[in-house]
């Protein structure tokens, strides 16, 4: 959820209030400003409902089709290849995202509000960031496993049993590495005076906080920078060996050629 349209539009609905005061003076200030807010703010508008209905599509498409995929591939044992397993666990992903992110989404982006409290504050963009990164994961395995097949058949062959274990491995790093989204997620009120009324215009953002933030990029952008260097190193190192070999080669055979040619004359 956007903070600076919600800030915006409680800051319209603070300044639009007061001329309410007037036109209802026995109605209580709180209860008259939390009217305005969701008969202006919050009740969904013509134009949403469109997006209710396609959000609503978009939900059943995907949930119906990615369980079709992991039904086809269980019931037909011709199909359990490796790029299949791959696959189911692409769908599992999607259904992830579309059971934690949809439904959550879609409530936040049309009342502009988190009303699922502070627990699920966290556990909610955790799921949808491991959901993401299985399927990034997932992507990343097939292509390999593809450019094995094409590239290097004899080096290495693909099993049932690698694809199992890789699975598990994507589940887990994304599981791991995705926990720092979990701890920053928090739960903040942009109408503090109206907290003990009501949990309108509630956000749910990230709070990485000034040291914390930059700890973690340092460490990230560190990690990067040191396996790009190693990398480096390793293909300097690959491309200094072929050199000699090369060299090496091409002496023994101008030696070979010289000594035919000694022989002949």
């Amino acid at each position: 959820m956007s903070g600076t349209s919600v800030n915006s539009a409680c800051t319209d609905c603070l300044s639009s209030s007061p001329h309410l005061n007037s036109t209802h003076p026995h109605i209580d200030e709180d209860e008259e400003l939390l009217q305005y807010i969701w008969r202006e703010y919050l009740h969904p508008k013509q134009y949403e409902w469109v997006l209710i209905a396609g959000y609503i599509i978009v939900f059943l498409v995907s949930l119906v089709g990615n369980t079709l995929v992991c039904f086809a591939v269980w019931k037909n044992h011709h199909m359990h290849t490796v790029t299949n397993y791959f696959i189911v666990n692409l769908s599992f992903a999607d259904i992830l995202v579309t059971i934690t992110c949809l439904p959550a989404s879609l409530v936040v982006d049309i009342t502009e509000t988190w009303f699922f409290g502070k627990t699920l504050c966290k556990i909610l963009p955790y799921l949808q960031t491991i959901s993401v990164s299985v399927s990034v994961l997932t992507l990343s395995c097939i292509a390999q496993d593809r450019w094995y097949a094409i590239c290097h058949p004899l080096k290495f062959k693909s099993t049932a049993k690698r694809a199992r274990k890789s699975i598990i491995l994507i589940w887990l790093v994304s599981c791991v590495i995705m926990i720092p989204q979990a701890i920053v997620m928090e739960c903040s009120s942009l109408l503090p005076e109206l907290t003990n009324k009501t949990s309108l215009f509630t956000a749910c953002d990230e709070q990485w906080g000034g040291k914390f933030r930059e700890e973690f990029k340092a460490a990230f952008i560190c990690h990067c920078f040191g396996r790009d260097e190693t990398h480096k190193e390793r293909v300097r190192g690959r491309t200094s060996t072929d050199s000699r070999k090369s060299l090496s080669t091409q002496v023994n055979n101008f030696d070979n050629i010289s000594r035919i040619s000694d022989q002949a004359v």
